[in-house]
This record gives structure tokens, sequence and C-alpha cells, in this order.
């Protein structure tokens, strides 16, 4: 009987540390109050357009993160239970994390499905203000696998700063800096310090024959993620290849957007790459002074 008490007791414990986190709250309640519809051409509107993005997908990433660690806890004390052989206690468990499980699924869909509403009817200009905006947030999470088979969480990485590439071997841009190893040599030039370069493939057709032939042509020495789903480049707002993603070790993108300012090697003044600045600046210490550069090059097809 005292196990059993002990066991409700630390569940108990668990709910009282989440609960308040938002697990009572509904999606409505969370989001606020519904809002007329704004002229397009109205900035005050493209600013709370903007501003309602962003706050929606800190409060996905914040759901998930508190579900995560709910689940794990009850998780754990299930455990007990069963190792402790409190059969109902361990039934009476399985049924909360499954009811929890639901109502998390049900909540999640309900913010994700307004999001993606939201981001179909946002402008150009709110698209761009919302990517300027990007740095300082919290890169998104994913699992990918890559062309060896091996999955890759940028999880696994925390405390490192990372660099996420957007590669289509068919794009003339992507393929332009590929064969002049211009984002190899900068991945080269920071491995020193503990840079993490992963290449993403979002194209429909990727899988992870395809992505150890791209390797092996144009000779990465790194990973070639497989997003043929193009749910993380959705997430990161990658719309072309090539692009290019720099997440500081604190877990923040600083930077995000087009390689350079030289398309196939055209411009009229002097070349800036974006990315080598970047992390010349993040590595030294500095104020990244161009956080967001409108990208160029060829259409991801699985945005499409």
């Amino acid at each position: 009987m005292d196990r059993a008490r002990s066991i409700g007791l630390a569940v108990l414990w668990v709910l009282t540390l989440y609960i308040p986190m938002g697990w009572t709250q509904t999606p409505a309640q969370v989001e606020g109050p519904n809002r007329p519809p704004a002229s397009a051409n109205d900035p005050a509107a493209s600013s709370m357009r903007v501003q309602l993005q962003a706050d929606l997908e800190a409060r996905i990433n914040r759901l998930k993160a508190e579900h995560k660690g709910l689940i794990s806890e009850l998780q754990a004390i299930l455990e007990l239970a069963s190792a402790e052989k409190a059969s109902k206690t361990a039934d009476r468990l399985k049924a909360l994390i499954a009811t929890r499980q639901r109502q998390y699924e049900k909540d999640l869909a309900s913010l994700e499905n307004r999001l993606n509403r939201l981001k179909k009817a946002l402008s150009e200009s709110d698209k761009k203000e919302l990517l300027t905006r990007r740095a300082g947030t919290s890169g998104p999470l994913f699992s990918l696998t890559d062309q060896d088979g091996k999955t890759v969480r940028l999880s696994d990485y925390k405390g490192k700063v990372v660099v996420l590439e957007w590669i289509d071997p068919n794009c003339p841009f992507w393929r332009h800096l590929a064969q002049r190893g211009t984002l190899k040599q900068i991945a080269e030039r920071y491995k020193d310090k503990g840079l993490v370069w992963l290449a993403i493939n979002s194209c429909s057709w990727s899988n992870r024959r395809q992505n150890q032939r791209v390797a092996t042509r144009f000779e990465l020495p790194y990973p070639i993620l497989d997003d043929h789903t193009g749910r993380t480049a959705k997430e990161y707002m990658a719309t072309n290849t090539p692009y290019v993603v720099i997440i500081g070790a604190d877990g923040r993108i600083v930077y995000n957007g087009a390689v350079d300012n030289a398309p196939l090697g055209r411009v009229q003044g002097p070349v800036i790459n974006y990315v080598d600045k970047a992390l010349t600046e993040l590595f030294e210490g500095k104020e990244i002074t161009i956080t967001y550069a409108r990208p160029y090059g060829t259409p991801i097809t699985a945005n499409r």
C-alpha cells in the first residue's frame, strides 16, 4: 500500500509540475481571440501576421518539449510501478499516458493547422520580414537519415555551431558552388573550431542511394540528409537551392538565406559570401552584421 501511495504521489507531483505550463489550455485559449482579417498592404497588419506566426511556432516547440518531458517522467514512474508489481497503478498510468498522448496530438494538430493556414496567407513582404526576424529564434529540431543510413538529429549537436546547406545536383546555382568547392572550403576552414556542416536534400526524389551518388560525384566530406518530404525545408522556410542556415552554439539561428550575392559568379561589384562572413563574425564573438539575404536558385521540388 505504501509503495502504491508513493507512486501515486509521484504521478501527482509530475502532473502538478507540467499542468501549469499549458496542458490545461486549449489551442484557442493559447492563441488568443480571433482578429478580423487585415489588409495585405497594411504594414501594421503585415507585422501582426509575422508576429503571430513567430508566436505559433514558439508555442508548438514549447508544446512538443513539455509533452516529451511529461511522457518521459510518466514512463519512468510506470516502469517503477511495474517493477513493484503495482498492477492497478500501472494500468492507470498507461491509461493516463494514452489520454495525454491523444490530447497532445489533438492540440498539436490544431496549432499546426492554424500555422499552415497563416503561412499560406503570408505575402512576399511578410515572408521577407519573417525570415529577417528568424535570427535569434531556435532552430526547429529534426531527425533525418544520411546517405550511410545513420540517423542524424539536430539535438545531437547541442552546444556546437551547425550549418545546414540545402542542395540539389540538378540546380545549376548549387552545382556552380559545388564544382568550385566554395562551401567545402568554408566547412574545412572552421572544422577545427568544432563546426558541424550538414547538407540537406529536400528534393522529392531524395533517398539514401541518390545521396550517396551526389556525395561521391561532388566529393562532399559531410553528411547529406534525406528530407524528400520537404518537412524540414518548410520548417526552416528554405525555398531554393542553394540555401543556408547557420545555428549558433546556443541553438538559435544567426543567419539564413543565400550563400552569396553572386549567382553563378555574376555580380556587379565585390563578391560577398554571406555564410563565410557570418561564421567569421560568430567565431570571433562579434555581432552578425547580415542575418538574412534573399535566396536565389532553383525552387525545392518538395515545396512546389
